[in-house]
């Protein structure tokens, strides 16, 4: 028993080492052949592989999500370890059902087809249940391998994580059985695999492409302590005009973070025309992130100003953030006497429109913050026609964790899916550009005040994944 603790753990650890910030990735190729081996092991009941999958998930989710600590600052630590504790346990529930079905279905099929099949299954439910996501889904470890994860444009995430699980089983099941073939197997189908990303590579090097495009993105680097003080607010808005007046004449867009301050600034009107005249006189458009008002709601949104429109654009953001956007469970929470100040907040208004932002004449698809972790946002917007994907983020809320580089990592698979180039823009970083094989151009430091420069060139072409 203690044996097999031991392996379930050591997976655990293993995949959790394969993410930023330790981002030891082709550990991600062997991660799961502890835990493969423990649940293949004859004897195993489903009973015993539903607990040895709740252990692995509940440590996975632990480690993965260590960077929701740093929120004590804000709730105190009790608040914050339960809840880190509970949505650890939460998801790894999900991970327990995967592995008492692949326990179950060994009488009657072979674990290389179920446990690829079941674990790609066990990671879409785990983005779709209530407070669920995509974190931690085996195949954003890939990004940086650029010519495995290049089949994230052919099935997305869901087909790199198959292949990984695939490529475990095999391995496992070489050093189980200690035969030859299946290693060698397992070494074919990794050929294969590279191979086909290869040839996506120079597939989509060949297509043509649009002139390219200057981008400035200004990382202003404010607290979030100052954002949520009125005395900084028009300090932290000038700041970003000045920064903005700065680089127009060398760039053709300017992208600002999500919520560069917490209040409606398009309410008041000297606040747009300032930026219209600014856009209309140096050409340059204006991309970024401030919510605004919707009737007596506010909705968390991107804003698009340029020369070619008489006034602003918007996009709201569809998938909120439960605690900080939305109040889920409010029923429940209301009736808890310690939770009355928090269930007096009010939701933001849930946006619903897939229509990209038009901004001089190129469409841009928009997501804020950790909405970029749901590919669907990104792929309804380019099939509409979007041209270049935006990620308006603010992480300043987690400090020093390892939460940002995790956003712009999985951010990346958005380029891969969609072959587009992906700008993120991150009040305390990372900010960057990302190029359609998922490489970063150039990106920031975490904490540092800047303004990153690059180019893009905005694309037409639809992968098989955004297709359909």
């Amino acid at each position: 028993m203690a044996y097999q603790s031991l392996l379930i753990a050591a997976s655990a650890l293993l995949v959790t080492l394969s993410f930023p910030a330790w981002y030891i990735w082709p550990l991600i190729g062997i991660a799961l052949v502890p835990a493969l081996i423990v649940l293949d092991r004859p004897g195993t009941s489903i009973k015993q592989s539903l607990w040895w999958g709740l252990a692995f998930g509940t440590l996975l989710s632990a480690n993965f999500h260590n960077w929701l600590l740093p929120l004590n600052y804000w709730v105190g630590w009790p608040l914050i370890i339960l809840a880190w504790v509970a949505f650890a346990l939460y998801q790894g529930v999900v991970y327990g059902a995967i592995f008492a079905a692949i326990r179950w279905l060994r009488p009657w099929a072979p674990l290389w087809i179920t446990a690829p099949i079941l674990w790609m299954i066990g990671e879409w439910i785990k983005g779709v249940l209530p407070l669920g996501n995509q974190a931690a889904n085996l195949g954003y470890a890939l990004v940086d391998f650029t010519w495995m994860a290049q089949l994230a444009s052919v099935g997305g995430v869901p087909l790199l994580t198959f292949g990984v699980v695939l490529i475990n089983v095999l391995i496992a099941r070489s050093f189980v059985t200690r035969r030859l073939p299946v290693a060698a197997t397992a070494a074919g189908i990794l050929g294969v695999w590279i191979t086909s990303g290869a040839l996506l590579t120079w597939h989509y090097s060949s297509l043509p492409t649009e002139k390219s495009v200057t981008v400035s993105i200004i990382q202003g680097n404010h607290r979030q302590t100052d954002k949520l003080d009125v005395a900084h607010l028009a300090a932290i808005w000038r700041h970003y005009f000045n920064e903005t007046r700065n680089v127009s004449a060398s760039s053709d867009l300017v992208f600002w973070p999500e919520t560069i301050v917490p209040v409606p600034l398009f309410d008041y009107p000297g606040f747009k025309s300032s930026l219209q005249t600014l856009s209309s006189q140096s050409g340059t458009s204006i991309v970024g992130g401030l919510p605004r008002s919707v009737g007596t709601h506010q909705a968390n949104s991107t804003f698009a100003i340029d020369p070619t429109h008489a006034d602003a654009q918007y996009y709201d953001k569809h998938r909120l953030m439960p605690f900080g956007e939305y109040l889920p469970f409010r029923s429940a929470l209301s009736s808890i006497s310690a939770l009355k100040s928090i269930t007096t907040m009010l939701d933001y208004l849930q946006g619903n429109s897939n229509t990209p932002l038009d901004v001089n004449h190129m469409p841009i698809a928009t997501a804020l913050c950790l909405e970029s972790l749901d590919p669907k946002v990104f792929k309804a917007q380019t099939r509409n026609g979007a041209q270049l994907l935006f990620v308006a983020a603010n992480n300043a809320w987690y400090m020093d964790s390892s939460a940002a580089e995790k956003h712009f990592s999985m951010s990346r698979m958005r380029a891969i899916e969609n072959h587009r180039y992906l700008i993120q823009a991150a009040n305390t970083g990372i900010s960057g550009i990302v190029d359609p094989n998922g490489k970063v151009v150039t990106r920031s430091t975490l904490n540092s005040r800047t303004v990153v420069k690059g180019a893009i060139t905005p694309l037409n072409n639809r992968t098989i994944y955004s297709h359909f």
